[in-house]
């Protein structure tokens, strides 16, 4: 959880099992309030580190994570991953 200058975002794993695997976003304007912009991003594998969250400006904050490739040609490789996530839109990048 953060606080990116006008509402708290909050970043979660959800893991069933057998199953994938969601990191789930969203923003939090208050107590008793209702989840806004929320995002879910599904995972094949996902490492099970911490994800860091970096707020930039009200109504933009950045989360990164890892995620073990199971490609054969990555060799279960961990990749990292930035997002970009505003209650409008999030948005995904993979950081090389």
């Amino acid at each position: 959880m953060t606080w990116d200058g006008s509402r708290y975002f909050l970043a979660w794993h959800e893991s069933r099992v057998p199953g994938p695997t969601t990191l789930h976003t969203a923003f939090l304007s208050g107590l008793g309030q209702p989840l806004a912009g929320e995002s879910q991003i599904p995972q094949k594998l996902l490492d099970w580190s911490a994800v860091s969250l970096a707020p930039i400006r009200p109504g933009l904050v950045a989360t990164a994570y890892t995620r073990v490739s199971s490609y054969g040609a990555n060799g279960e490789a961990r990749r990292a991953f930035v997002n970009l996530v505003s209650p409008a839109t999030p948005k995904r990048r993979s950081a090389r």
